[in-house]
């Protein structure tokens, strides 16, 4: 079982440092121990594979897409990423339900 495991919420976003307005519970993921995750952000959603490297946190959706964000945090009930979306850059911190 990997720290990542479990189900997580957004409970704050930044796009270039500027805080975004959030929906709660609008953005989840679950990890599972299988290595299969999903997300759900809005009306978007995912579903594929998952790895930790080093101190990355490596996707790989069903169309066969590698996404790569990394970790700045990871605790039990804090998950703190940061990642590149259209030439943004974006920081979420979840924390685990």
């Amino acid at each position: 079982m990997s720290a990542v495991s479990g189900e997580w919420t957004c409970v704050e976003l930044y796009e270039s440092e500027r805080p975004q307005p959030l929906i709660q519970d609008a953005i989840r993921f679950s990890f599972k121990d299988d290595s299969t995750y999903t997300y759900q952000g809005g009306l978007y959603s995912e579903a594929g594979t998952w790895k930790i490297k080093k101190d990355l946190l490596v996707t790989k959706a069903e169309d066969n897409i590698e996404k790569q964000v990394r970790i700045i945090r990871l605790e039990s009930d804090t998950l703190i990423l940061l990642m590149n979306d259209r030439g943004f850059e974006m920081k979420m911190i979840l924390v685990s339900q």
